[in-house]
């Protein structure tokens, strides 16, 4: 998965002023959570991710849990993150 590069700013308080409007906004979230990917934000990023698996887990053909697996690809190499927060998604889907 690649994530997108083109985030400012101001994309990111648009969007969290739209959830903040409107939590159940999915698409937002998944906005967010991939543009918070790309400025590193990475444990903010998953905990959009496993709000929008808590909400709606069909969301996208599963976007949130491969978003998710995609990132832990990515940061693979954080160990304590990563574990922390494949506990945290399991949970999320049981």
């Amino acid at each position: 998965m690649q994530f997108s590069q083109s985030a400012s700013h101001g994309d990111l308080q648009a969007l969290r002023q739209k959830i903040e409007q409107n939590p159940a906004d999915l698409d937002a979230r998944l906005q967010l959570a991939n543009l918070l990917v790309t400025q590193r934000a990475y444990a903010q990023a998953m905990d959009e991710l496993l709000e929008i698996i808590r909400r709606d887990r069909s969301l996208g053909d599963d976007a949130g849990r491969k978003t998710m697996v995609s990132v832990f690809n990515l940061i693979a190499d954080q160990d304590e993150l990563v574990s922390e927060y494949r506990r945290k998604l399991a949970a999320a889907l049981h």
